[in-house]
Protein backbone atom coordinates (compact mmCIF):
# COMPACT_ATOMS: atom_id res chain seq x y z
CA UNK A 1 0.00 0.00 0.00
CA UNK A 2 1.37 3.48 -1.06
CA UNK A 3 1.61 5.86 1.78
CA UNK A 4 1.44 9.47 -0.50
CA UNK A 5 1.53 11.84 2.57
CA UNK A 6 4.04 10.80 4.00
CA UNK A 7 6.09 10.45 0.85
CA UNK A 8 5.03 13.91 0.05
CA UNK A 9 6.43 15.18 3.35
CA UNK A 10 9.52 13.72 2.79
CA UNK A 11 10.35 14.39 -0.58
CA UNK A 12 9.27 18.08 0.29
CA UNK A 13 11.41 18.15 2.86
CA UNK A 14 14.10 16.43 0.48
CA UNK A 15 13.53 19.20 -2.54
CA UNK A 16 12.46 22.49 -2.90
CA UNK A 17 12.40 22.83 0.93
CA UNK A 18 15.98 22.13 1.94
CA UNK A 19 18.42 24.74 0.70
CA UNK A 20 21.11 22.95 0.06
CA UNK A 21 19.63 20.14 -1.94
CA UNK A 22 20.60 20.56 -5.57
CA UNK A 23 18.03 21.49 -8.79
CA UNK A 24 17.98 18.71 -11.63
CA UNK A 25 18.73 19.30 -15.16
CA UNK A 26 15.57 21.57 -16.14
CA UNK A 27 12.65 19.57 -17.78
CA UNK A 28 11.10 22.57 -20.07
CA UNK A 29 13.17 26.17 -21.11
CA UNK A 30 13.20 28.61 -17.95
CA UNK A 31 12.20 25.87 -15.20
CA UNK A 32 13.56 25.19 -11.88
CA UNK A 33 13.47 21.42 -11.35
CA UNK A 34 13.52 19.13 -7.99
CA UNK A 35 13.29 15.48 -7.77
CA UNK A 36 13.23 12.93 -4.81
CA UNK A 37 13.32 8.61 -5.55
CA UNK A 38 12.19 6.32 -2.72
CA UNK A 39 12.49 2.68 -3.87
CA UNK A 40 9.46 2.91 -7.04
CA UNK A 41 8.35 6.10 -5.93
CA UNK A 42 9.39 9.61 -7.93
CA UNK A 43 8.27 13.20 -6.65
CA UNK A 44 9.13 15.67 -9.40
CA UNK A 45 8.86 19.76 -8.65
CA UNK A 46 8.94 21.70 -11.29
CA UNK A 47 8.06 25.72 -11.43
CA UNK A 48 8.76 29.03 -13.36
CA UNK A 49 9.48 32.53 -11.88
CA UNK A 50 10.82 33.85 -8.40
CA UNK A 51 8.98 36.33 -6.40
CA UNK A 52 5.83 35.28 -8.91
CA UNK A 53 5.74 31.61 -9.23
CA UNK A 54 3.80 28.66 -11.05
CA UNK A 55 4.54 25.25 -10.37
CA UNK A 56 3.70 21.73 -10.59
CA UNK A 57 4.36 19.03 -8.69
CA UNK A 58 3.94 15.30 -10.03
CA UNK A 59 4.24 11.77 -7.88
CA UNK A 60 5.48 8.31 -10.47
CA UNK A 61 4.87 5.20 -8.85
CA UNK A 62 5.87 2.01 -11.01
CA UNK A 63 6.46 5.02 -13.88
CA UNK A 64 2.76 5.90 -13.77
CA UNK A 65 1.36 9.12 -12.87
CA UNK A 66 -0.22 8.75 -9.20
CA UNK A 67 -0.88 12.48 -7.91
CA UNK A 68 -0.63 15.80 -9.45
CA UNK A 69 -0.82 19.46 -7.93
CA UNK A 70 -0.29 22.86 -9.68
CA UNK A 71 0.57 26.28 -7.61
CA UNK A 72 1.42 29.29 -8.15
CA UNK A 73 2.38 32.37 -5.52
CA UNK A 74 2.90 36.19 -5.86
CA UNK A 75 4.48 38.85 -3.82
CA UNK A 76 2.19 41.95 -3.05
CA UNK A 77 5.48 44.14 -1.53
CA UNK A 78 7.52 44.17 -4.67
CA UNK A 79 10.40 45.15 -2.62
CA UNK A 80 10.76 41.84 -1.65
CA UNK A 81 13.20 39.58 -4.00
CA UNK A 82 13.84 35.66 -4.74
CA UNK A 83 15.44 35.55 -1.36
CA UNK A 84 12.88 36.41 0.68
CA UNK A 85 10.48 34.32 -0.97
CA UNK A 86 13.13 31.50 -0.36
CA UNK A 87 13.32 32.81 3.34
CA UNK A 88 9.59 32.41 3.78
CA UNK A 89 8.48 29.67 1.99
CA UNK A 90 11.73 26.82 2.82
CA UNK A 91 11.06 27.09 6.59
CA UNK A 92 6.96 26.79 5.51
CA UNK A 93 7.95 24.08 3.86
CA UNK A 94 9.99 22.31 6.09
CA UNK A 95 6.93 22.05 8.62
CA UNK A 96 4.70 20.27 5.88
CA UNK A 97 3.12 17.75 7.36
CA UNK A 98 3.00 19.57 10.97
CA UNK A 99 -1.35 20.07 10.20
CA UNK A 100 -2.50 16.42 10.85
CA UNK A 101 -5.82 17.49 9.33
CA UNK A 102 -4.90 18.52 6.03
CA UNK A 103 -2.85 17.02 3.41
CA UNK A 104 0.42 17.61 2.83
CA UNK A 105 0.77 20.03 -0.08
CA UNK A 106 2.24 22.95 1.31
CA UNK A 107 3.55 24.43 4.43
CA UNK A 108 1.30 24.70 7.35
CA UNK A 109 -1.60 26.45 7.83
CA UNK A 110 -0.46 29.24 9.74
CA UNK A 111 3.36 29.95 10.32
CA UNK A 112 5.22 33.09 11.64
CA UNK A 113 9.03 33.47 10.84
CA UNK A 114 10.17 36.56 12.21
Amino acid sequence: MINIEDFLIEAKKQTYANENVEKVLSARKNSKDYEYKRDNMVYHDTYFGGTNFIGEEVVYVDDKTYWAMNYYGVTLDETLGEEAMDNALRPALMNVGVDKDIIPVRGPKEMING
